[in-house]
């Protein structure tokens, strides 16, 4: 008894590769120009010419407090794209290997239901034999007291 199945189609379709343009991609790559220009922008600022003296300082010290902050931001977007990225690779490798579980599923699950009907086969098998001679007895017994 084995399985007859058709291998479906494993390309998403046009849908699903549309919105994961405009809900992954989109987002993670707006927030990475976002990062990258806030960063630039901190450093031009604290750079610009001017005749504060007290302004450097005050801008170089700005820098400090806020690099680590936009250092952990761009290290969580790097790992944010990644995991997106292979979120996407694995979801191409998974239809394969979800098969193969099927038919190893498939395959155990056939055999404990052979197993199962064997074991209980002969039990059904008297207790059917049992049920019939008590309803031919009944009818024959029924009929005489008629």
């Amino acid at each position: 008894m084995d399985a007859q199945y058709r291998t479906p189609n494993l390309s998403p379709p046009p849908k699903h590769v549309r919105d994961r343009l405009w809900q992954i991609w989109l987002p993670v790559g707006a927030a990475g120009v976002i990062i990258l220009a806030v960063m630039v922008y901190v450093v031009i600022t604290a750079f610009a010419p001017g005749d504060d003296s007290l302004r450097k300082p005050a801008d170089i010290s700005l820098i400090l407090l806020c690099l680590p902050g936009m250092m952990i931001g761009l290290v969580m977007l790097v790992l944010t794209a990644g995991m997106a990225y292979l979120t996407t690779m694995a979801i191409g490798k998974t239809p394969n290997l979800m098969f193969r579980v099927r038919d190893i599923l498939f395959k155990i699950t056939s055999a404990l239901s052979k197993g199962a009907d064997r074991a209980t086969s002969p039990i059904l098998a008297v207790e059917g034999r049992r049920a019939g001679f008590r309803r031919l007895r009944q009818i024959l017994f029924s009929r005489a007291r008629q």
